[in-house]
């Protein structure tokens, strides 16, 4: 996969990145805003929120 592929360009529908970042929320504790939830949203992106919300 490509780092600047966006989840509209994997054909993940809005239902499927909500789950994503449910998933998130769940195993890793990221607090999601509203908003980022995004389709246009890369994946680089999402690496980006991860790795700022583990950030000691």
């Amino acid at each position: 996969m490509v780092p600047a592929a966006t989840f509209e360009q994997l054909d993940l529908d809005s239902l499927a990145v909500v789950e994503l970042f449910v998933v998130l929320t769940e195993e890793l504790g990221i607090e999601v805003q509203d908003g980022e939830a995004d389709p246009d949203l890369t994946l680089a992106g999402v690496a980006d929120l991860i790795a700022e919300a583990v950030k000691p």
